[in-house]
């Protein structure tokens, strides 16, 4: 089991939902995983296992950090797999934005008021056969960060590309769910 104990990932799921309980539905599946004492951080959990990722704005709100994923081919905001070291999937966000793309990021912002992730989205992972691994879940706990927006050295092994784009342009249509949420938010207005 990594670093984080269950107890925090229950922490964190509830806390989010006691903000977004719309997503209740969406998130059961990791709820009962967590409530078997699966070790949802174990990126060898087929059933699903949980993911970090940073949604970076630029100072000004008028821009967001992404990645081109080599494997996936597309733009995405900065994230992976949660490692034996991470204490929290905060810390793992903040880790895989610097690896992937030189950015350094403070504390998330809070979302509402709270400390929890401003977006826990549930994407389905295809059979991967060249890594032995069937079909499975992500669970990518998503938290917001400010940051300057600079020239950035990415990683090599998985990201083609590093930039910052427009919210709206083309590149941000993997995450415009997350974007949407950002902009509903009354203490934190993207493009404000």
């Amino acid at each position: 089991m990594c670093a984080m104990a269950r107890g925090e990932a229950e922490a964190e799921l509830a806390a989010y939902l006691a903000v977004f309980p719309e997503d209740a539905g969406a998130l059961e599946p990791l709820r009962q995983q967590l409530e078997r004492g699966e070790d949802v951080c174990s990126r060898h959990n087929f059933t699903g296992h949980l993911t970090a990722a940073g949604i970076v704005l630029s100072a000004d709100h008028r821009k967001v950090l992404l990645i081109h994923h080599k494997n996936f081919k597309r733009w995405q905001q900065p994230g992976g797999h949660i490692e034996q070291n991470d204490a929290t999937p905060r810390d793992a966000a903040r880790r895989e934005v610097l690896e992937e793309t030189g950015q350094r990021v403070g504390q998330p912002h809070l979302v509402r008021g709270k400390p929890t992730p401003l977006h826990i989205s549930a994407h389905f992972i295809p059979a991967n056969a060249a890594k032995g691994e069937p079909a499975h879940w992500h669970y990518d706990f998503r938290y917001l960060f400010t940051a300057d927006a600079q020239v950035l050295h990415h990683q090599e092994e998985e990201v083609s590309a590093a930039g910052w784009f427009l919210l709206d342009a083309p590149e941000a249509a993997f995450i415009a769910a997350t974007l949407q949420r950002l902009r509903t938010l009354p203490e934190f207005q993207a493009g404000s």
